[in-house]
């Protein structure tokens, strides 16, 4: 069943998926390597200064940054998921197109529902950089998006705690806003409209993350009133909002070498 808070067509969000750990993998054996080369560098260096240095100078430890770039999931929205469940009623022709806000939908005339909403949800998963070695200073949180349909979305990023109570949000003045597909002159379709957002999450938030364990990323379309419109804005059931979600984790790292 498509529609508000259905895990299981958030097939790309799900971060169970496999492409997640896939990436998770990936960094864990980067995260390692890089431990295994400081330590080999340490200990040669270590075995260098003996020669005229006392080996007590040596920290038993030494402290490094990095940062880790993961994907938490792809998603495309259509407007038929975003439809689901949304009674349409029709409107009999003729009518006063200059009077009623109707929604052209796939060649039939509907009484505009005014918005449309859906939200998708997904683990949030950073328990293999939060241990007794590493820290996270940073952590960063991109949305690529593509709109595909002819009406503007609002965008929010929730964290949520184990029952899916909301804890916080990542955008602290309010949604971000996606602007329609770009149209000709008769309402149809000719190109999406694009576009990157960066957030940092601000440190007093990272200090909670023990207690956030799913991100809820949930989207609001207006419908554009269309009792103005001298030509009716076409709107199709596969016309789509594509989302890509990441991260982006600073860490701060201890690698004991003795």
């Amino acid at each position: 069943m498509p529609g508000s808070g259905n895990f299981k067509n958030f097939v790309s969000f799900c971060t169970l998926s496999g492409l997640l750990f896939n990436n998770l993998n990936v960094e864990l054996v980067r995260f390692i390597s890089i431990k295994i080369l400081l330590v080999f560098f340490v200990i040669t260096a270590f075995l260098i200064s003996c020669i005229d240095d006392d080996a007590t100078d040596i920290s038993p430890t030494i402290e490094y940054e990095a940062e880790f770039s993961l994907p938490v999931g792809t998603d495309t929205i259509t407007l038929a998921q975003l439809l689901y469940n949304v009674p349409l009623i029709k409107i009999d022709e003729p009518f006063d197109k200059d009077t009623v806000s109707y929604f052209f939908y796939d060649s039939v005339y509907y009484y505009s529902p005014g918005t449309l909403k859906d939200s998708v949800s997904a683990p949030l998963i950073l328990a293999p950089f939060e241990n007794d070695t590493a820290e996270i200073t940073t952590l960063m949180f991109r949305i690529n998006a593509a709109n595909f349909i002819p009406a503007k979305f609002m965008v929010q990023v929730y964290f949520a705690d184990s029952n899916k109570v909301i804890l916080d949000s990542l955008y602290e003045d309010g949604p971000v806003f996606l602007e329609s597909a770009y149209t000709n002159d008769i309402g149809i379709v000719i190109g999406p409209w694009e576009t990157i957002i960066d957030n940092y999450l601000p440190s007093e938030k990272i200090d909670k993350l023990n207690d956030m364990t799913d991100v809820i990323l949930s989207t609001k379309m207006t419908i554009p009133d269309s009792s103005a419109d001298t030509v009716p804005v076409p709107f199709y059931h596969d016309q789509s909002l594509w989302i890509q979600v990441g991260i982006r984790v600073g860490l701060k790292m201890t690698v004991n070498v003795f």
